[in-house]
């Protein structure tokens, strides 16, 4: 017993002069202060302050970038995948990316120019079916009326921000409801821009591009580019005709 007292003795000597102590003081001290200092960057003010300083930083930066390159690059491997896949017959998809990613050349837009744009979508997507012929000079299938309204909603005390509505419908909007459009927009109080910023709810994926009209991707091309709508006038209406001419028969 007594040598083993003395082993005890022996061996804490020795670490409590070969700088045993010191080393474990040392890592333990380390670890505390790194646990410290990732806990502060995990949450409170530290953590705050970097990501302020990151954001101030890093967004402008990325904003003012030219991604252009990259847009190309990524048009260009979307291509051979249509191409080389049986997305052969899906052109349209590819079509509506590259109209998609095409900057804007404008900063605002009004919205009776908007208007000029829904009626096209009207044109292009109107059902003929069962729809009267009517004579000019050249054949028409009978006009469908389209309207749009704008509509600010109640102003909030509570709310830095201002909202409105765009309505964009057809007169025979049961029977050709697909046509109708709501828009919503924002504005906040204190921004410096004109006009409304466009609040479009629709994130398109893959498949879902082929599938959506010009009108739809112009809208989020818009909202994209932080194009301003300009309320030039609250409301208005006119008659559109199809793009889809009658074929003439003969008896």
């Amino acid at each position: 017993m007594a040598n083993f007292d003395e082993d005890i003795k022996r061996i804490t000597d020795e670490i409590l002069s070969d700088g045993t102590v010191d080393q474990i003081i040392r890592e333990k001290v380390t670890d505390g202060i790194e646990k410290a200092i990732a806990s502060s960057f995990n949450y409170g003010k530290l953590e705050k302050a970097v990501k302020e300083r990151v954001e101030q930083v890093l967004v402008p930066f990325i904003e003012n970038y030219d991604m252009s390159a990259y847009i190309v690059k990524l048009d260009t491997v979307l291509t051979e995948i249509v191409n080389k896949s049986v997305l052969m017959d899906n052109k349209q998809m590819l079509e509506n990316f590259q109209y998609l990613m095409k900057e804007p050349q404008i900063t605002e837009m009004k919205l009776t120019d908007l208007f000029k744009e829904y009626k096209k979508f009207v044109a292009r997507n109107m059902d003929t079916y069962g729809r009267k012929v009517e004579w000019d000079e050249s054949p028409e299938y009978e006009a469908m009326t389209a309207f749009f309204e704008f509509e600010e909603d109640r102003e909030r005390i509570w709310s830095s921000f201002k909202y409105a509505t765009i309505d964009f419908t057809v007169d025979e909007e049961k029977q050709q409801e697909e046509l109708n459009r709501t828009i919503r927009l924002s504005k906040w109080n204190g921004d410096r821009k004109d006009g409304w910023e466009i609040r479009v709810d629709t994130n398109p994926n893959l498949n879902s591009l082929r599938n959506l009209d010009e009108f739809d991707l112009l809208l989020l091309k818009l909202q994209r580019a932080d194009v301003r709508i300009i309320a030039d006038e609250l409301g208005d209406e006119d008659y559109v005709y199809s793009d889809t001419k009658p074929e003439p028969t003969y008896e």
